[in-house]
């Protein structure tokens, strides 16, 4: 493993999570139960470890780590993750998740995850960290086995070599369902140099 402070070559943003697709639904008006409801529906890409690397492309190198199917679902996404110019390295098997978000009048958003094979992800090789200047981690990573696993040994080996982390608190929801004190617990192991969360996730 190269370590991150090697200076000859530009330091990478390494996020690690979730690459999904996205099936956002925008109803025309408020819902009627057991009936039909007019909406608009789009679908993009997903997941916030892969919008991170996408936003950070733009000002460094950036690499996303992940799982996705083994589907043409998971060419058309990690085709567009590249064409970003964002290093992909991914593990394959079974199906790519998605994600439903139901978007209010208001602006507000409701999720129905799919996780499917992001929460698959196996041991990461050393050589996908390779000249990483810091690892982006969402708490989502933490939501499933074995992806759980195998991202908390990734950040033993990061801190090893001296990498600092970032860690984004990812949902409430996701915070309720895994418990408040084994959350902090998992905090206070991965002992984040940045921690992200939004006054509801605080």
């Amino acid at each position: 493993m190269r370590d991150a402070r090697d200076s000859r070559r530009p330091g990478v943003l390494v996020a690690v999570g979730d690459l999904v697709e996205d099936v956002i639904v925008w109803p025309a008006a408020p819902t009627r139960y057991a009936t039909d409801n007019p909406c608009v529906v789009r679908r993009s890409r997903g997941g916030s470890a892969a919008n991170v690397a996408v936003f950070a492309s733009g000002l460094m190198p950036a690499r996303f780590i992940g799982c996705v199917g083994d589907d043409p679902v998971a060419d058309l996404l990690t085709s567009e993750l590249a064409g970003h110019g964002v290093d992909v390295r991914v593990q394959r098997r079974g199906r790519t998740g998605t994600i439903v978000v139901l978007v209010d009048s208001a602006g507000e958003r409701t999720m129905y995850p799919d996780r499917a094979a992001a929460a698959d992800l196996g041991e990461v090789p050393d050589a996908w960290l390779d000249n990483a200047a810091l690892i982006h981690v969402p708490s989502y990573c933490f939501a499933a086995e074995p992806a759980a696993t195998s991202v908390l040994r990734l950040l033993r080996r990061a801190a090893l070599a001296g990498i600092p982390v970032s860690l984004d608190a990812s949902s409430r929801g996701m915070i309720e369902e895994h418990g408040l004190r084994r959350y902090l617990d998992l905090v206070e192991s991965v002992r984040p140099a940045v921690f992200f969360a939004n006054a509801d996730e605080a």
